[in-house]
């Protein structure tokens, strides 16, 4: 407002609001991942995706590595 950042207080608190919505998003994301890192079946299935990709991985890196 004064400082120009804002050009009414309408503006201001949608500014604050949408900040704050985005940090709930950005923190109900973290808790995801976060369930994810003690789940054992997602565990097993990053396990086994890994696996099926190693040979990929192997062969793109050494491409890479030229």
């Amino acid at each position: 407002m004064r400082d120009g950042r804002a050009r009414s207080r309408a503006e201001l608190l949608a500014r604050a609001l949408r900040r704050e919505f985005a940090a709930q998003r950005r923190a109900a994301i973290d808790a995801s991942f976060a369930r994810m890192a003690d789940d054992p079946e997602y565990q097993a299935e990053a396990l086994r995706i890994a696996e099926e990709y190693a040979v990929a991985d192997w062969e793109a890196l050494r491409i890479a590595d030229r």
